[in-house]
């Protein structure tokens, strides 16, 4: 069963989460995974802080390490700027989408799918659910080479820019998504 969880890093939202699954329980619903929802739920913090959640967003870092992460993630989840999106199945944590929003605009600071889980939408479906939660009505992003194709799939414009480093020129894409521009594909 595929489900959407978003997390966000306030207590107003996590409220409104815990009462939406509470909600689902009354009626008998299978909406609980792995561990129960409701504990992944009411840790969210404690879950994204995880090593679960540093393995799938590792890939997302330069030179990771679980200290790097561990001090991004606490600095996330203590900005109000910041959306996050964790896609599970029903037995781990398949992707996870991190946004920066300012007003109706959001970057992708960080978009990371299991390996085994590649390749059936996971993305996308992170991607089109940002933009559908009426907050948003502009996504950018940046990537490189080997991202460009997913952006351009899921409907952004891109356009190449070449960074200079001290170690040299590399070619990066600035990616972005509008309200309207395009459906995402699924």
């Amino acid at each position: 069963m595929e489900r959407f969880y978003l997390e966000v890093p306030c207590l107003e939202r996590k409220e409104e989460a815990i009462a939406y699954i509470k909600e689902f329980q009354e009626y008998g619903s299978q909406i609980n995974g792995a561990g129960g929802l409701n504990h992944y739920l009411e840790d969210y913090e404690g879950w994204l802080l995880s090593e679960e959640a540093y393995n799938l967003y590792a890939p997302c870092m330069y030179e990771p390490t679980y200290g790097k992460y561990n001090e991004m993630m606490t600095s996330l989840l203590q900005s109000q700027e910041v959306e996050i999106y964790v896609y599970r199945t029903e037995h781990y944590a398949a992707g996870m989408l991190v946004l920066e929003v300012k007003d109706a605009s959001a970057e992708i600071t960080g978009i990371a799918v299991n390996p085994g889980c590649r390749h059936f939408g996971i993305g996308r479906k992170l991607v089109k659910q940002a933009m559908e939660s009426g907050r948003i009505t502009k996504l950018y992003a940046e990537t490189d080479e080997e991202g460009v194709g997913f952006y351009r799939g899921c409907g952004f414009t891109v356009e190449a820019v070449m960074k200079h480093y001290p170690n040299g020129t590399v070619t990066r894409y600035s990616c972005l998504l509008q309200t309207g521009s395009q459906e995402i594909n699924e």
